[in-house]
């Protein structure tokens, strides 16, 4: 099985298998089930399965032309943008790749701005993009909604309070001025219990 670059992308696929959970080359049926599945096969790209980019795209696509008001359907799309982006060896088609999948994440945002889900998608695809497309600072805006997000869940799942261990850790590392993000963490911790 070929494997793709692993970079920092990596990381985020765990944390991207846990947000789907959240949400509970051909052409694609589109069903209820379909979702799950191409959510899937995008961790799976992330992670750095060669073989399930391609197959990620295309579901996506397909559904998002089915259902083109879905937040995740959109965002999860702007995701696996990226992906390819990262992995594409052409320059040109690297950058078309990126911007494309960020356009896809700010409508994304734009849909449903306190959905967990887009907004983990779409911190974890900004805070792994090169400087010079400056969404470090978005990429820590976005943490500090999920923390809100997350704090106002009396009963988050464990699956989100296990995604929210690595927003934390980044929040601690990057704008440490800006919360307190070691109580934050230390309340994911109890909940992934």
């Amino acid at each position: 099985m070929k494997r793709l670059r692993a970079n920092k992308m990596t990381r985020c696929a765990l944390a991207l298998c846990l947000c789907a959970a959240l949400t509970a080359g051909t052409e694609f049926a589109v069903s209820a089930q379909t979702l799950p599945e191409a959510i899937a096969l995008h961790n799976s790209a992330a992670a750095g399965d060669a073989k399930d980019l391609d197959a990620a795209v295309s579901m996506l696509e397909a559904l998002s032309e089915a259902d083109p008001e879905n937040a995740e359907i959109v965002a999860y799309l702007g995701s696996a943008y990226a992906i390819t982006a990262r992995e594409g060896r052409n320059v040109v088609s690297k950058m078309r790749n990126t911007n494309k999948a960020l356009r896809h994440l700010d409508q994304a945002l734009e849909m449903e701005p306190d959905n967990f889900s887009v907004r983990m998608v779409r911190a974890s695809v900004q805070r792994n993009l090169p400087p010079m497309f400056n969404r470090a600072d978005d990429a820590v805006e976005d943490m500090v909604v999920l923390d809100r997000l997350f704090q106002a869940t009396d009963k988050a799942p464990r699956s989100m309070a296990e995604a929210m261990l690595s927003i934390y850790d980044h929040l601690l590392a990057h704008a440490a001025s800006r919360g307190d993000w070691a109580a934050g963490r230390d309340i994911a911790l109890d909940r992934s219990k």
